[in-house]
């Protein structure tokens, strides 16, 4: 039987380069569809025997060459942030990026994708108790052009899988670990590593290994099911825990307020009209807000169906901030 070749996309970000790594441990045959490198970084695809297609998801060409004689594909490239931004962008990439993976994929005739959402495309909880993936969608009611374009995407998929699709979707939660090299969530490492963070906000959220998530994924391809959710997490913690557990790891001061919501929504506020402005910032008033809820989540489904197993949120954490200190991303 011929070798089956993998297209991973989004294989440069943290969690597409540690599926990739994954993959090719497994001896699996793994193309890649990622954009020239404008500027030299560490990579998670440096050295590995993968195919590279240069291309991305807003180029439908480019993705329909990277998908030639392909049977498996992971889509897990998106535009991230909670900031403001240009609301253009992130539904150019996040919706119509997907639009042409799942376009590129049923005339490729593909056996299987796994489309990467996020957990903020499932509801957060009123009273706190960790939700799983039934819960209503109610972060509409704070728009932030990440959360909503994701969430936009997912119900893409989902429709698509009336069409024909072989798509199964996967929520992951906050991700921590190696090769986070642009960085993503650890430029929350590296705002602790400040020791600076006296106050944080009053929510909390979930968080995983990277490492955890891309085996999360391979389980998904295996045994998901079709047309199905799965939401991928580790440990709920507030705000609070995670950043005194980071500090703790650092070796740094750790925060010892939750300042009030009113004074992280102003700040947002401010952000707001510096990105007006011209100045692109990482935050904004609704994304303050979405840090005053408990997003707490259940991974329940997940490890009952597709056997997933994540670790503990203090090894991801740890990993990161090692791999963040060798590669000169950590002074601390």
């Amino acid at each position: 039987m011929p070798a089956m070749t993998i297209l991973v996309i989004g294989a440069t970000g943290l969690l597409g380069g540690n599926l990739t790594r994954q993959l090719v441990e497994q001896g699996e045959e793994v193309r890649v569809l990622a954009r020239p490198r404008q500027r030299r970084k560490p990579s998670a695809i440096d050295g590995l025997p993968v195919e590279v297609v240069a291309g991305d998801v807003t180029d439908l060409e480019s993705v329909r060459r990277a998908l030639y004689a392909c049977r498996h594909v992971y889509h897990a490239a998106g535009l991230l942030g909670m900031g403001s931004g240009e609301w253009a962008q992130y539904r150019r990439t996040n919706v119509e990026g997907t639009a042409n993976v799942c376009r590129a994929a049923m005339e490729a005739g593909v056996e299987r994708l796994v489309y990467t959402s996020t957990a903020s495309a499932v509801g957060w909880s009123v009273d706190g108790n960790p939700v799983d993936e039934t819960a209503p969608w109610n972060f509409d009611r704070w728009p932030v052009p990440y959360i909503v374009t994701k969430r936009e995407a997912e119900v893409l998929v989902i429709e698509l899988v009336s069409r024909g699709l072989p798509a199964v979707v996967v929520n992951p939660t906050y991700c921590f670990g190696p090769w986070d090299a642009k960085p993503s969530t650890g430029t929350l490492l590296r705002v602790a590593a400040t020791g600076l963070l006296a106050a944080v906000p009053g929510g909390g959220a979930n968080f995983v290994d990277v490492r955890d998530v891309a085996r999360g994924h391979i389980l998904a391809m295996a045994r998901g099911r079709v047309g199905e959710r799965y939401i991928l997490g580790g440990e709920n913690l507030s705000w609070m825990e995670f950043f005194r557990l980071a500090a703790q790891l650092l070796r740094v001061r750790p925060p010892r307020f939750v300042f009030p919501r009113w004074l992280g929504v102003l700040g947002g506020y401010w952000a707001d009209l510096l990105a007006r402005l011209g100045m692109p910032m990482p935050i904004s008033a609704n994304g303050m807000r979405t840090f005053y809820v408990r997003h707490f989540v259940s991974s329940e489904k997940a490890k009952r169906e597709l056997g997933y197993r994540p670790s503990s949120a203090r090894t991801a954490i740890a990993d990161a901030i090692t791999w963040m200190r060798e590669y000169g991303y950590l002074r601390v």
